[in-house]
């Protein structure tokens, strides 16, 4: 079994879109997190 190489270009691709997927993740739960915050105010 050979080893994967993963050159720096490509990690930092990977890295990238780990953190973009991550970012989007947070957008699109900013409304229930907003709603949250506002019932726990409450």
């Amino acid at each position: 079994m050979s080893e994967i190489h993963i050159g720096p270009k490509a990690q930092g691709v990977m890295i990238a879109a780990l953190v973009a997927a991550i970012i989007a993740a947070i957008v699109l739960q900013l409304p229930e997190i907003r709603r949250y915050i506002r019932i726990e105010r409450m």
